[in-house]
């Protein structure tokens, strides 16, 4: 006798299958191999079969039992006790052993399979899980989809069918074939979206397949995909698998491409690529990747955040983050990133450069942090009609908590993204466009302190005592005292200065008008002393490691012959000591933890 309910439920014996009667009697039956070899009470059965049970259900359901006794067991003479449907008080038990049920040989094989897998053996464990996954012929109790009894159960199959099913992929990766797990995987994904399992597998057939572009396309996908339906980020070993296909780390390659290894190490590969295929195995220890000096090149993709090595102007680390990174501010060994396309905040650890996406923003446009504060400049809300929010500044505990607003320029100003923000550590300063005004804010409350109207802002920087705003109209850079507020000078600076920063023994602005370029200001006496060209469409500008940072390139999508570089300039001599390509729209720059982190916007 064989019970089959991976599918149309069905009972057959060797002369084919077995008539089980009408609808009530088909339900009584699949009812108790839900519950196989449990005592099931007569009250449970009644109200499984009749949502409002009529007088006479006590007596139908002796009816339903004696003919499936009839249909099951046909030898059974009256007055014996059967071997399947036993009477068991308070009700009834289906006695099933565990290969009569092709659910319960499905649950063998997959056992086997899992022990397979973890012994090493990849061919033996692809075999039974794909044996295991014959059994099924359509939906688990598909005739019952819609009854409240079989849901648990349906649920617990199914997740168990996708969990197989992952396995035995797996085990077809442990043995080399990734190019024909491609289009099964494509169409898994497709299948099951959310299921994170699948997106890993072909990530990592992509890459064995050549088609590396391909696969970090699989995790940006991935991310916007888990962010708009569920508001979550991939998990760890989804990233760890990002970051090992960047650098094209070593343990991702086909075992069929590598003959060296031994037999041993051969079954720890396989093993931990069951898992998650996503870190490198050392000595038997999970560890996060790392690059070496034999590593291919870094490739810089969109959406990340690339690391260069002051030292040697070589990139090496690209982390990805949220949509259209923009402003970077750096303090106390981390790295914050805002992330103006999906409103978010990623926070990178300067040693690790792991990225953990610890708040949402309102477009935040600019950063700066504090010993115990994030502040972030917000500009409009295109979420909303009418756009709001705007010219404000948040001020953000590090480590949650509390949240402060400040008001900075007008409110309800349609495309407002004209507000920036600067500190030294101690004192915080805030500028906005719109409402042409500089203010002093609280550190502890984001309280505004003081005001200056008649500024028409485009960046702002704190540093040597004072604040520095360009004014991109005016062609002028204003210093403001950094007590009052009160304005000290305007220095002239023509192309239209935009961003500024302080430090390496000077005021370092941008122009982006009639030529790109970076000015320095000497701090002492409110003198240009060095304009120095650099490549089209400077952005941002920072200092740190002995040398002045600027990025620049790429306007637009189209725009290809200005590439996103960035610069190095060399403060002793005003000069360009190196340019590294960076690709796309280089944005955001901060130096941290002896390297420099530039943030890379999709166009």
């Amino acid at each position: 006798m064989e019970f089959q309910v991976l599918g149309p439920f069905e009972v057959r014996r060797e002369g084919g299958p077995v008539p089980l009667g009408p609808a009530k009697q088909r339900t009584l039956l699949a009812i108790l191999l839900v519950r196989a070899n449990e005592i099931v009470s007569s009250d449970r059965l009644i109200d499984e079969l009749w949502p409002e049970p009529p007088d006479t259900a006590g007596n139908a359901l002796q009816v339903y039992v004696h003919k499936l006794r009839k249909a099951l067991e046909p030898e059974r003479r009256r007055g014996e006790s059967g071997e399947l449907l036993i009477t068991r008080a308070p009700g009834y038990m289906l006695r099933v052993e565990p290969d009569q049920l092709d659910a319960g040989r499905f649950a063998r094989l997959l056992g086997e399979g899992r022990a397979a897998a973890e012994a090493g053996d990849p061919a033996t464990a692809a075999r039974a899980l794909a044996q295991a996954l014959e059994l099924w012929r359509g939906p688990a109790y598909a005739d019952f989809a819609y009854d409240p009894f079989a849901q648990a159960e349906i649920a617990r199959l199914d997740e168990l069918r996708l969990r197989a099913l992952e396995a035995r992929i797996d085990a077809d990766l442990a043995r080399g074939r990734d190019a024909a797990l491609v289009a099964e995987l494509e169409a898994l994904v497709a299948e099951h979206p959310h299921r994170e399992g699948f997106r890993r597998q072909l990530m990592l057939a992509l890459y064995r397949c050549g088609r590396q572009g391909d696969a970090l396309d699989v995790y940006t996908d991935t991310r916007a995909k888990l962010d708009g339906d569920l508001g979550v980020e991939p998990t760890p070993a989804l990233r760890e698998l990002q970051l090992a296909i960047l650098r094209h780390d070593p343990s991702l390659a086909s075992p069929a491409k590598s003959h060296s290894a031994s037999p041993r190490s051969g079954r720890r590969r396989w093993a931990f690529a069951l898992i998650a295929s996503a870190v490198v195995v050392v000595a038997g220890t999970l560890v996060a990747v790392r690059v070496s000096g034999r590593s291919p090149p870094i490739r810089v993709v969109r959406n990340s955040v690339a690391v260069i090595d002051a030292r040697t102007n070589k990139i090496v680390d690209d982390v990805v983050v949220g949509d259209y990174p923009g402003p970077l501010a750096t303090r106390n060994g981390s790295v914050w990133v805002g992330n103006i396309g999906n409103s978010t905040l990623t926070e990178i650890d300067g040693e690790t450069r792991r990225a953990e996406f610890p708040a949402s923003a309102q477009r935040p446009t600019d950063l700066a942090v504090t010993d115990d504060a994030l502040w972030i400049a917000n500009a409009s809300d295109f979420e909303r009609f009418p756009q709001s929010g705007g010219g404000t500044v948040s001020r953000r505990n590090i480590g949650g908590g509390r949240l402060e607003v400040t008001q900075i320029g007008p409110l309800r100003v349609p495309d407002e993204m004209g507000t920036y923000i600067a500190t030294d550590g101690t004192a915080v300063w805030a500028a906005n466009a719109t409402g042409h005004t500089v203010v002093r804010l609280d550190r502890r409350t984001g309280r505004i302190l003081t005001r200056t109207q008649g500024v028409n802002p485009g960046g702002i920087a704190v540093g040597y005592g004072a604040v520095w705003v360009p004014e991109p109209r005016l062609e002028t850079v204003v210093r403001l005292d950094a007590s009052t507020g009160k304005v000290e000078a305007r220095i002239p600076i023509s192309g239209g200065p935009t961003r500024v920063t302080s430090g390496e023994g000077g005021i370092w602005v941008t122009t982006t008008g009639g030529h790109s370029a970076v000015w320095r200001i000497d701090p002492e006496s409110n003198e240009t002393v060095a304009v120095i060209p650099v490549p089209p469409k400077a952005r941002r500008v920072a200092t740190g490691g002995g040398y002045v940072w600027v990025t620049s390139g790429r306007g637009d999508e189209e725009d290809e012959r200005h590439p996103g570089v960035l610069s190095k300039i060399d403060p002793a001599t005003n000069e360009i000591v190196a340019s590294v390509e960076l690709g796309f729209r280089p944005d955001g720059v901060v130096f941290s933890n002896r390297v420099v982190w530039v943030a890379v916007a999709p166009i």
